[in-house]
């Protein structure tokens, strides 16, 4: 399939009508829905203002007609085509048209009584999913997008391109029950070359063939050809040739022994195990059923419509019909005319109309190079066929590079949709390993379409596919094994209940309504289970409620085998043994019993609540499941003790050939409708976010399109409207809730569209780092870009958002470049980073600070020192945004260690200019330094790295910016500016002469990476000594705020529980509640001296000598919170909780509690991080596991984020 065909709708189509044919009435008006949706393009509303017409006409002009044979007879293909040749013609001549029409004639076949799930509409409507191509979508962008297409519309694409310049008034003839591809645009016929050579080409008919094994050939017709393809003869491109004769089903030996022509030839099939040996494999050239009658062909087809063929047509048995009356009435004969008066139009076609078979007796009357055939005449209709006929010359159109494949059964249904797309994740340009998955590219044959699968644990194998299909199962799973089909299902609770839904291997699964009754579903393998409406006067109609039936069977019976091999996959003697079943169960009074004449389906009924019971299905499945090891009586007694069995025995049941009288076309294409409109919405995961829901944002059914749908080097996943509708989607929510200044939901639609994109690449097996490193990933314009963000110019922010180069959020961001994912998942993450910080810091855009007292006389030193923290449990939960999306609520202790405050800061106004910074790392044991670093500002440029948590004193930075020191604005905006102005209206000196510098030092025993918030608790002591020092006021829930402040402007992104730890003595539990303006609340409790000094003896901290920074575990705790997964949602409750237990154990003086509760908080918190994150290092793990194992501890966590290279905290036993 060429870009050309799936482009087919934008250009002017060839045919001026295409005739549709159905097996019934019923169906031919069913089916209009399917051919607006799939065959051309007509406005949506289409068939409400034309409900009862048969005839369409799209936007360019084409007539679509769905009909069927006249009256309910079956007149055979041949006759079929006269009547849709002659409806045709009618229609488009009350246009006003003077000329005859180019007419396409797609056939739809028979009952499909070896493909039973493609009953209700037929074979020509059997569902495929494939991806199109269309006009570039003005809002989304997207390009491409998939649909549920099927072999007709398939059949109408190719066949437009094939006959592209088909000279006017031309009839072609097609069966639309198989699928051809033709190769590419060189494989375009040209009627005009023909002519050119000499041709006279008025009067010829022509057969479309392609070359095919001899095994699919014999079931089916072949052209014998002249001057035949042998082994020595490669053809490149179609030709066309004489036709020596047409073979009907011929046996392979037949094939082979005709050679003057030959029938068969040779095509090469690669190498066998012997690398010289090229294996050959015989193929013919078999007929595809698409015969094309040019314009003086097609003239004798209208002629016979108008004459000898005239009660083929709806108007000539009619007519026909009106004139035998007449005649009997003008007859003496009072029995003739009573017998007139009895025979309805009805009973007068079906004994009169004729039936005549295009290929049997049409195109076997044509004449070709071997003579004409002498056929048998039963009539003189059929001499005067084959007289008219005989002077016409069929010749044979041969298209190498051709396929054909019949989707005879539903076995070969499921083999062709797993081989035609098992090469969907290979790589690009690697050759196709069969004749199947070539013709599946060629198709653009996916596995995927309009699919909507979502749930809390989902295990859906690759080589499934699933087409017009919702499952959503939040609270249960979804299993669908190997090379299963799953179509036109809406499997969902209205009350909110979920259901299990579990299907086997190579299973068929079609048609399931919603408010399935029970908890789960589960279909076996081997098995086809379709759901289908039947009409409301139907068989077995009891209740008032809908009916349904539940059309079950083995994907491999054979249902027209005499007798049965098979039913439901298990050996049919088997069957009736386990099942206590005689014959006349299953069969009225027929010879032949097969599987296509047993009663075998069930009849269910909705309930009151319009629910529906499939519970007979548990009967099924056990029956395949163990039929072969159940043994003697007392298998079969359980058997037929099982409800779920009396359930199917007791209901009404029809046969599959009853099935087609009763079934509702009509009601089934709506249903399936329903599911295309309603069943895959991108607003309905967004709910989440909007509504600020604890719960998934689900985007499972994206990830799992992503991954099962095809792709080339010109058609990326990027452009398809299934991926860039929701990310427009999301797009239009942050813009709108940036205007409605809902910085949370912008924050989560940020942080939602980062994992998005990071998901789609790793399901594209290009992995991201879950460590990616927002600083670096994010250029310093970008990264300017988002600062503003946090302004109060918030739409100039938008456009400058916008403009980025190759864009950074939505549709514009993608690409198949990984470090331009990457960029762009950092950038996402950074912007919800800054949307935190506007929440944290509440809706004020400038923080107020001011003095309230005189700043100290220079050459004067303020001190603040602090003890350390440790924290017992709740961990996590302080961390913004989870803070003030569910609430928080950590335990936690102040410290001291070996005695001794290890934080502290000091700052000293000084009678010289500018700003000192200099931070100290020292030892505990003996104060000795370890490290240092020193900063001079003089300049604003200077303070320019205050967000890089690894730069020189960037937390001292971040402290005199968040004082008033100058603003993020300015150090962007004015880089050369000297600090000194700054400075002076800083330390309130600005109306005094002499200037004053700021000596500021930060000094920390712990070594970095603790786990004990030695960086929060000292950023809480730098903004207290600085703020004393310039003379203004801040009490310790200022500073707890500070602190929240100073770790959003590092970027680093911390809670609340270190600074609460250390800036207030003793046991405190802090907590916030779930709002968006972060606010914390402090209870303190005071310990008596016997829980304090039994604490003190029984506690220890240890010391790893490996230091670690908490940033890369934060970061992945936040994705983890960001995807709302059910089991960090419940980790987050059960951490309030453990919060609140670890208290009440210490007031209660039960140590051995309160290290159970420490105990459950560390596995609580490498859920949080994810094992995969290198939370729990190895030899912390063994260090754990032999202390427990012995007896030592009772309990004990890793402080702070956890990690490698941090303190262990371990609770010692009596």
């Amino acid at each position: 399939m060429s870009d050309n065909i799936a482009a087919y709708h934008s250009k002017q189509c060839p045919f001026d009508v295409i005739v549709i044919t159905s097996p019934d009435e019923k169906s031919a008006l069913a089916v209009r829905e399917l051919i607006i949706s799939s065959c051309g393009q007509f406005p949506s509303n289409y068939l409400e203002e034309n409900a009862s017409t048969s005839v369409l006409e799209s936007k360019d002009g084409t007539l679509y007609i769905s009909t069927s044979d006249p009256y309910g007879v079956r007149m055979g293909s041949g006759g079929g085509t006269i009547a849709a040749l002659a409806e045709a013609d009618h229609e488009f001549l009350k246009r006003n048209c003077t000329k005859l029409p180019t007419v396409l004639i797609c056939h739809a076949g028979g009952e499909s009584s070896r493909s039973p799930t493609q009953i209700a509409l037929g074979k020509a409507w059997t569902s495929l999913p494939v991806v199109f191509r269309h006009e570039r979508d003005e809002l989304t962008g997207a390009s491409f997008s998939t649909r549920v297409s099927n072999p007709t519309s398939l059949l109408i694409d190719s066949l437009s391109v094939l006959f592209e310049n088909v000279p006017k008034g031309s009839v072609i003839v097609a069966a639309s029950d198989v699928l051809l591809s033709f190769g590419g645009e060189e494989n375009r016929l040209n009627f005009d070359d023909i002519e050119k050579n000499g041709d006279n080409i008025n009067n010829r008919v022509i057969g479309i063939s392609v070359p095919a094994p001899l095994e699919t050939a014999k079931n089916h017709g072949v052209f014998v050809v002249e001057s035949g393809c042998s082994s020595n003869e490669r053809l490149e491109k179609w030709e066309m040739r004489p036709t020596h004769r047409v073979l009907q089903k011929p046996s392979r030996k037949e094939m082979l022994e005709i050679v003057e022509p030959p029938c068969t030839f040779q095509h090469s099939n690669g190498t066998t195990e012997s690398e010289n040996e090229v294996s050959a494999e015989h193929l013919a050239w078999i007929d595809t059923g698409v015969i094309t009658f040019l314009p003086g062909a097609a003239a004798t087809l209208r002629e016979l419509s108008r004459s000898s063929l005239k009660l083929c047509t709806w108007q000539g048995i009619k007519q026909m019909h009106e004139d035998s009356r007449s005649f009997m009435d003008q007859s003496k004969s009072s029995r003739a005319k009573r017998r007139s008066e009895a025979l309805s139009l009805v009973q007068f076609a079906k004994l009169h109309a004729p039936k005549i078979c295009l290929y049997s007796d049409i195109l076997h009357s044509l004449r070709t190079t071997a003579g004409n055939r002498e056929l048998p005449v039963h009539d003189d209709v059929m001499s005067t066929i084959q007289k008219a006929l005989s002077e016409l010359e069929l010749v044979t159109c041969v298209i190498p590079s051709g396929s054909f494949i019949h989707l005879g059964t539903s076995g070969e249904l499921l083999d062709f949709l797993s081989l035609g797309t098992s090469g969907i994740n290979r790589n690009e340009g690697q050759d196709a390993t069969s004749n199947v998955e070539a013709f599946g590219r060629s198709i653009f044959l996916t596995r995927r379409a309009l699919a909507c699968l979502t749930s809390n644990e989902s295990n859906v194998i690759q080589s499934s596919v699933v087409l017009n299909t919702c499952v959503r199962s939040n609270n249960s799973n979804i299993a669908i094994g190997c090379d299963s089909l799953i179509e036109h299902s809406m499997v969902q609770q209205d009350n909110g209940l979920s259901i299990a839904f579990e299907v086997g291997d190579r299973c068929l699964v079609s048609g399931l309504r919603p408010n399935i009754k029970g908890s789960s579903l589960r279909v076996p393998s081997g098995i086809c289970l379709q759901v289908l409406p039947l009409t409301s006067s139907g068989l077995h109609a009891t209740s008032a409620n809908r009916a349904f039936a539940c059309l079950c069977f083995g994907v491999d019976d054979e249902i027209k085998a005499v007798p049965p091999k098979t039913v439901f996959g298990v050996d049919f003697k088997r069957f009736l043994q386990l099942a206590g079943l005689e014959d006349s169960d299953l069969w009225d009074d027929v010879d032949k019993r097969m599987i296509w004449n047993a009663k075998i389906i069930p009849v269910f009924h909705e309930d009151d609540e319009m629910k529906l019971d499939l519970s007979f299905l548990e009967w099924i499945h056990f029956l395949v499941d163990n039929s072969k090891a159940a043994e003697g009586e007392t298998a079969s007694m359980y058997y037929k003790s099982m409800p779920e069995f009396q359930q199917w025995k007791n209901s009404p049941r029809l046969s599959i050939s009853e099935l087609r009288d009763h079934v509702n076309p009509e009601a089934e294409v709506l249903h399936r409708k329903s599911i295309m409109c309603n069943g895959v919405q991108c607003n309905k995961p967004l709910l989440a976010v909007t509504e600020r829901r604890n719960e998934p944002c689900n985007l499972d059914y994206i990830l799992d399109f992503v991954s099962n749908t095809f792709s080339t080097k010109n058609i990326l996943l990027w452009e398809f409207s299934e991926v860039r509708s929701f990310l427009c989607e999301l797009e239009r929510v942050i813009w709108r809730s940036a205007e409605e200044r809902c910085f949370d939901i912008v924050g989560r639609g940020f942080m939602t569209m980062s994992l998005l994109l990071s998901d789609i690449n790793d399901s594209l097996n290009k992995p991201i780092s879950t460590d990616i490193d927002l600083d670096t990933s994010v250029n310093h314009h970008d990264y300017a870009v988002l600062a503003s963000l946090s302004g109060p110019f918030w739409r100039r922010s938008k456009s400058e958002l916008l403009s980025i180069k190759d864009g950074k959020i939505g549709p514009y961001a993608l690409s198949f470049n990984r470090s331009d994912i990457l960029g762009c998942c950092a950038f996402l993450e950074k912007a919800a980073s800054f949307m935190v910080g506007r929440c944290v810091r509440g809706n004020d855009l400038q923080v107020q600070i001011s003095a309230s007292a005189k700043p100290i006389t220079p050459d004067t030193t303020v001190v603040a020192s602090a003890p350390s923290r440790i924290d017992l449990s709740g961990g996590w939960t302080d961390t913004p945004p989870i803070s003030f999306e569910h609430g928080g609520r950590v335990a936690c202790l102040a410290v001291t260690v070996d005695e001794r405050r290890p934080l502290q800061a000091r700052c000293c106004l000084t009678r010289s200019k500018g700003i000192l910074l200099r931070t100290e790392s020292r030892a505990l044991m003996d104060g000795e330094l370890v490290s240092s670093s020193e900063v001079r500002i003089e300049r604003l440029q200077d303070m320019k790295d205050y967000n890089d948590p690894l730069g020189e004193c960037s937390l001292l930075k971040c402290a005199l910016i968040y004082l008033g020191l100058t603003t993020a604005h300015d150090i962007s905006a004015y880089p050369s500016h000297c600090i000194q102005p700054y400075l002076n209206n800083f330390c309130q000196r600005e109306k005094l002469e002499s200037d004053v510098g700021l000596e500021i030092v930060s000094v920390s025993l712990l070594p970095t990476g603790s786990g004990m918030g030695g960086s929060s608790i000292l950023g809480g002591c730098i903004v207290a000594a600085i703020a004393r020092c310039i003379g203004v006021t801040l009490n310790k829930d200022n500073l707890v705020h500070a602190v929240l402040m100073l770790e959003q402007m590092l970027t680093t992104g911390g809670g609340w529980q270190d600074q609460i730890g250390g800036l207030f003595g003793g046991l405190k539990l802090g907590t916030s509640d779930a709002d968006i303006v972060l606010k914390t609340n402090i209870l303190q409790y005071n310990l008596t001296s016997e829980v304090r000094d039994e604490l003190s003896r029984r506690l220890a901290l240890v010391f790893t000598g490996k230091p670690r920074l908490a940033k890369g575990i934060l970061q992945n705790v936040l994705r983890r919170w960001a995807r709302r997964n059910s089991d960090i949602v419940r980790t987050v409750h059960e951490l309030v909780c453990g919060a609140s237990e670890a208290v009440d154990s210490l007031m209660k003086g039960d140590l051995n509690r309160l290290g159970s509760c420490m105990s459950s908080y560390w596995e609580h918190k490498k859920i949080m991080a994810g094992l995969e994150s290198g939370v729990e290092p190895d030899f912390v793990k063994s260090l754990l596991t032999l202390l427990y194992s012995r007896g030592d501890v009772v309990g004990g966590t890793l402080c702070g984020a956890g990690g490698e290279y941090i303190m262990n905290l371990q609770l010692f036993q009596d």
